[in-house]
């Protein structure tokens, strides 16, 4: 017997759609239906379930066509993290979010990225620099990082949306 890892496991389905659907502002089937419940770190709707967090829009989906395949993700068409309308959400895998987020142009560029040491306006300068004669070497010493990180963003292969 296989465990069920799907919320109508525990509880009956019309107590969940209650508490669910008592935080949602539902507009035209075509329109986003807003969260407006708890919202996580990530900006995405949070549903309390047995004490333990869950996407809101994960449970939508459950709601609308049933359990989630293990490694499946909920995926949104309409971009909005809030959205709960089931007609906007699709499954995929952790690549299909991926290639889904690049091809809608939405991953973190230059500065956006957490981790970066450098700042839009630090691009120009290294160009310049370089431009000018100073040594890759020369350049990592000022803005500590690697050296062939600068060759990239010289050839313009990093940072490409900074002219």
């Amino acid at each position: 017997m296989t465990k069920s890892r799907g919320i109508r496991a525990f509880v009956p389905r019309g107590q969940i759609e209650y508490r669910f659907w008592s935080k949602v502002i539902k507009g035209s089937n075509a329109a986003c239906w807003e969260w407006i419940g708890a919202i996580n770190s990530g900006g995405y709707g949070s549903f309390s379930f047995r004490g333990k967090a869950v996407a809101s829009s994960r449970v939508s989906w459950e709601l609308h066509n049933g359990e989630i395949p293990l490694g499946r993700m909920v995926l949104h068409h309409c971009d909005n993290r809030r959205c709960v309308n089931p007609a906007h959400l699709f499954l995929g895998s952790a690549q299909d979010n991926v290639k889904d987020m690049v091809n809608k142009d939405r991953q973190g560029k230059g500065e956006q990225r957490p981790a970066c040491k450098l700042t839009d306006l630090d691009i120009p300068k290294i160009r310049e620099l370089r431009s000018q004669g100073v040594t890759y070497k020369r350049l990592s010493e000022l803005f500590g990082i690697a050296e062939g990180q600068l060759v990239a963003i010289v050839q313009r292969k990093a940072w490409a949306h900074i002219k």
